[in-house]
């Protein structure tokens, strides 16, 4: 497999190439390294090459309308020659280009022989997340912690700084100055072994005109999600299939920023990691991989020359994030209303025993019951069969009521057996077949459309997600998915969110897990969005 195939593979670019050879237009680029529309032609027929002469120029004319490499300027990426790539990035241009003043290239200062090592971006409040072999070429571990690694000629320490800039600059224009942050320390290196993610985090010196913290995405890309790569690639002979794919793809410039669109193409549930097909180079590692709503899916960390290049996953960097309680204060946005599709039957709920009061012990002063709703109760949305009605919504391993008017919910209640957890990959939004669909605030049009980006509200879990994943395997599935029903979610601040209420569900998990005990936890909702109260 190579670079000319993974562009094949995409039908739309692929129809359009052989659209423009069947008129016989020659690709972009074409005419000045004499590339005929007959060897594209051969080049499409025969993509890995065999039964045909080597032919590089041809090879790197389609690589470069297919997966370009776009130069940014002025906070702005260069738009594609490709009709296809191009509606697919002006759409989200906007989305893109909010994002690209928060990665950076790492630099040194002092380094026996480099000036600079690699792509960073800003995940959290000055936290920058980057490679783990980036960070190797200016810090140790030590006893305790990290240190800066020491010339070992002239003793100097190697100071590492970002820069935010660095764009292409041609020569004649005035030159824009570059805006440099010193890294004060390492947080955390992943460890030197192969199952580990590639993962560094350093903490930056304050200043007070850093960017914002770009999203990251709460759940993992799926294969053919469409990406932007962005970073700063460098000059790599061993990373380009030909010097006529660098010379058209990168045209000579490179150690600046760019913007690289592609699609994910492998994502294996038991990997740290996931495959896609974007441009890169040597320099682009630590580089973020983002979705076409400028949410970060990945961090880009290796490529293997004519296979594919490689992430670490969205859910890893946030797993690494909550263990140092490093927690973003930034907005996650919210699920778009269209991917809610995901409907069951009724009697899927059958043995569904929900939120048991006496999980904790049979007597009395064990007991917790559900919550009781004493403001308005005829507000609580009940259902049944016909002979007999409740308002409790049973799930695996939990319970929620809902609201008539507010087509919310109003209290959750779940229990949690620290001893038996285990972990799970999030699923989508589903919606409750067991109660009106228009009961349940789905979002967009013909609902309330309080759901998107901001300022509008993120969804946010009642009962937490990860809570109810325990018991046996099949079990702790059903509390996974159960946790993603509409009815167990509400409108959300998330700086709030994200940071005092998301450290206090840390702590009562955590706890449960590392004492083994069990523990219940209920959760109400208050009459602002996602200010809840809780009693554990």
């Amino acid at each position: 497999m190579n670079a000319v195939t993974d562009v094949l593979r995409d039908e739309p670019v692929s129809r359009e190439i052989r659209a423009m050879v069947g008129d016989g237009r020659g690709l972009p680029g074409g005419e000045r390294l004499r590339v005929t529309p007959e060897m594209v032609s051969a080049v499409i027929e025969s993509p890995t090459g065999e039964g045909r002469p080597p032919l590089p120029n041809t090879e790197a004319v389609v690589l470069e309308f297919g997966r370009p490499s776009l130069l940014v300027r002025n906070g702005r990426f260069e738009l594609p020659k490709s009709k296809e790539m191009r509606a697919r990035l002006l759409p989200a241009r906007q989305k893109l280009e909010a994002q690209l003043a928060s990665v950076g290239r790492i630099e040194f200062r002092n380094h026996p022989r480099l000036r600079w090592g690699g792509t960073g971006w800003l995940i959290a409040d000055k936290i920058i997340v980057t490679n783990e072999h980036v960070a190797r070429n200016f810090a140790v571990r030590a006893s305790r912690g990290y240190k800066p690694i020491a010339d070992l000629v002239t003793g100097q320490e190697i100071a590492t700084r970002i820069d935010f800039r660095e764009e292409y600059q041609p020569s004649g224009e005035r030159q824009r100055p570059g805006f440099e942050v010193a890294v004060r320390r390492v947080i955390f290196m992943a460890p030197e072994t192969k199952g580990s993610a590639d993962v560094a985090l350093l903490e930056l010196e304050q200043d007070d005109g850093l960017p914002a913290p770009i999203p990251v995405a709460a759940a993992d890309p799926t294969d053919g999600l469409d990406i932007a790569v962005v970073g700063y690639p460098a000059r790599d002979p061993g990373g380009v299939t030909s010097a006529e794919a660098a010379l058209e793809t990168f045209r000579d410039i490179y150690q600046v920023k760019r913007l690289s669109p592609g699609k994910v193409l492998i994502v294996e549930d038991d990997d740290w990691f996931f495959t896609h097909d974007a441009t890169t180079l040597h320099g682009s590692s630590g580089s973020a991989v983002l979705d076409l709503n400028g949410n970060a899916v990945g961090l880009h960390f290796s490529g293997d020359l004519e296979r594919a290049n490689y992430a670490v996953k969205p859910t890893v960097l946030l797993d690494r994030l909550g263990k140092l309680k490093l927690h973003s204060s930034v907005l996650v946005p919210a699920v778009p209303p269209a991917s809610i599709a995901l409907e069951g039957v009724v009697g899927d709920y059958d043995d569904r025993a929900g939120y048991d009061p006496s999980f904790l012990g049979s007597t009395k002063a064990l007991r917790v019951d559900l919550p009781t709703k004493k403001t308005a109760p005829r507000d609580l949305l009940t259902f049944g069969d016909g002979r007999s009605k409740t308002s409790e919504l049973k799930y695996e391993h939990f319970s929620v009521a809902m609201s008539r008017k507010r087509k919310l919910c109003v209290w959750s209640a779940v229990n949690i057996d620290g001893s038996n957890t285990s972990s799970a990959r999030r699923t989508g939004w589903r919606i409750d077949p067991r109660i009106p669909k228009d009961a349940q605030t789905v979002g967009g049009a013909g609902d309330l459309d309080i759901y998107g980006d901001a300022p509008k509200f993120a969804r946010g879990h009642m009962t937490r997600r990860e809570d109810p994943i325990w018991g046996l395997k099949e079990r702790a599935k059903l509390g996974n998915s159960d946790s993603m029903h509409l009815t167990n979610a509400v409108p959300q601040m998330q700086p709030f969110n994200a940071g005092i209420w998301l450290k206090l569900e840390d702590y009562a998990l955590e706890h449960a897990e590392e004492d083994k005990i069990r523990i219940s936890v209920t959760s109400a909702r208050s009459s602002t969005p996602r200010t809840p109260s809780a009693s554990v």
